[in-house]
């Protein structure tokens, strides 16, 4: 009986078949396999939203302490050091800023195995962000068509 191909990239990169998975010269068999997934994942902006908070709450003791308060609506005042309190407040932004512009998302295919090791491989080239559900339904097909497969016989 001849395989079923359910994905094929235009490059033949990425193959996802009745029998077996290949990504980048990565074989893996879909009996092997118990559930797979080619998901976005999205960078941890926790870090980020804490330190910009710090920031703020800096800037308004400093506006607070140089009496300034009621003139923080002004954006020239806003991001002027008047104090030591302003410029760590202004640092801990720009720190936030350098950590956040050069973050981004990571394109990626997710397999777990049923042995309970899981095995993650990211995914580089552009064509295939593009792809990104069609491989994802692909691989759910695939591993639904194998445990037809073993149940029946």
């Amino acid at each position: 009986m001849s395989e079923i191909i359910y994905y094929k990239s235009e490059d033949a990169k990425i193959i996802v078949t009745d029998r077996y998975i290949r990504i980048f010269e990565l074989s893996y068999k879909i009996e092997h396999i118990r559930s797979g997934e080619a998901f976005v994942g999205k960078p941890d902006q926790t870090v980020n939203f804490s330190l910009a908070l710090i920031g703020i709450v800096c800037i308004t003791l400093g506006k607070v302490r140089s009496g300034q308060l009621n003139q923080i609506l002004d954006i020239h005042v806003l991001f002027s050091a008047s104090n030591y309190f302003d410029l760590i407040g202004l640092v801990f932004i720009l720190i936030t800023l350098l950590i956040t512009l050069p973050q981004s998302e990571r394109y990626a295919i997710k397999l777990k195995f049923k042995s309970g090791k899981q095995k993650v491989i990211m995914i580089t080239e552009k064509k295939h962000f593009i792809e990104l559900s069609k491989i994802n339904k692909a691989i759910k097909q695939a591993i639904r068509y194998s445990d037809f497969k073993t149940k029946i016989s």
